[in-house]
């Protein structure tokens, strides 16, 4: 077994007996205890959300034409500096947020239903 086999099994500590690494076994957790569901995937295309500035008649774009993808089963990280537009996006694809916004979101390639969420 590779070194980093091990430490994906077990975990190191410290026996505070002498400073010595001693092994200590991990069990892993599972999810089995969950029901079942089916695999959902996301995709949202051209998605651009607008919002009023104060009393000002014009609007500031908080998302403009973003485009992606989450696939079921796949781990996706959304990256970006502060004030980006992660959150916003993740409010959208959630339904937190349903209106102001232009583009579309689908789930498992149909129009996503939002009362479903």
């Amino acid at each position: 077994m590779v070194e980093s086999d091990l430490l994906n099994k077990n975990l190191l500590s410290d026996s505070r007996q002498g400073n010595k690494a001693q092994i200590v076994p991990v069990q892993t957790k599972t999810l089995q205890h969950l029901p079942k569901r089916p695999a959902v995937d996301l995709a949202f295309h051209n998605l651009t959300y607008r919002v009023k500035e104060g009393n000002r008649s014009n609007a500031k774009t908080i998302l403009k034409g973003v485009s992606g993808r989450l696939r079921s089963g796949e781990l996706t990280a959304i990256m970006g500096p502060s004030g980006a537009g992660k959150s916003t996006l993740l409010n959208i694809l959630s339904g937190y947020k349903a209106t102001n916004i232009e583009g579309s979101v689908t789930m498992n390639g149909h129009e996503r239903n939002i009362s479903a969420f």
